[in-house]
C-alpha cells in the first residue's frame, strides 16, 4: 500500500529537524525532496545527524539537490547513495563539447569554477530563445516573437530547444541513478 506523506520546510529556516523527524518515523520507502542547494545541505546535515539517511528521489536532481552547493562538507557517496534523480540530461562530470566550451568561458569570465554549471547553462539557452526569435524578427512585436518561438528549434549549450508549436520548450530530459560515486543513466 503506497502512504503519502506531504511535508515543507521553509526556505532559509535553519531547523529541518521537527520535518525530517515526522518523516523518520513513518519509515518510508523512499522520499521525494525538492530544494535550493542552501537548504539541500541543510537537510542534508541534519539528516546525518538524525541517522536518517533515505532512498532519495530528486526532481531536477543535478542542478539541485545534487550540485557541489548542496552536499558541501557531506559524504555526497552515503547521502546520494542509490538515489534516483530527473535531470536535464546535461551531465558536469561528462558534458557535452557545448557545455565544456560553455564551461570554460564561464570559468574565464568570472575567474572560478561554476557552483550552478546546470542552471547557468539552461538560462543562457533561455536568453538564446529570445535572440533567436527575436533575429527573425523585422519588427519586435509580442506577435513576432510568439510566432518565431513557437517554430524555434536550436541546439544551445544545454541541448536541442524545440517549441513545436506549443507554448513551453520540448527539452531532453532523463531518469539517472547515482551507483558507485557517479550518476548512471537508468
Amino acid at each position: 500500500m503506497l502512504k503519502l506523506l506531504y511535508e515543507m520546510k521553509v526556505s532559509n529556516d535553519p531547523d529541518a529537524r521537527t520535518t525530517l523527524i515526522k518523516i523518520k518515523e513513518t519509515n518510508p520507502d523512499g522520499v521525494v525532496l525538492m530544494c535550493w542547494p542552501p537548504d539541500c545541505n541543510l537537510i542534508y546535515k541534519q539528516m546525518t545527524e538524525l541517522d536518517f539517511i533515505p532512498q532519495l528521489y530528486l526532481p531536477v536532481g543535478l542542478p539541485l539537490p545534487a550540485n557541489p552547493a548542496s552536499l558541501k562538507d557531506l559524504d555526497k557517496d552515503v547521502i546520494l547513495k542509490n538515489a534516483f534523480a530527473g535531470d536535464p540530461n546535461l551531465n558536469p562530470d561528462e558534458p557535452t563539447p557545448e557545455l565544456a566550451k560553455f564551461k570554460a568561458d564561464l570559468v574565464k569570465y568570472i575567474g572560478k569554477e561554476p557552483e550552478h554549471l546546470v542552471d547557468a547553462a539552461v538560462a543562457y539557452d533561455n536568453i538564446q530563445e529570445i535572440v533567436h526569435a527575436a533575429r527573425k524578427c523585422k519588427e519586435l512585436t509580442n506577435v513576432c516573437l510568439r510566432e518565431q518561438l513557437e517554430q524555434l528549434d536550436f541546439t544551445g549549450v544545454a541541448g536541442r530547444v524545440q517549441f513545436n508549436g506549443k507554448h513551453y520548450a520540448d527539452r531532453g530530459s532523463r531518469i539517472v541513478q547515482y551507483q558507485n560515486g557517479k550518476w548512471v543513466e537508468v
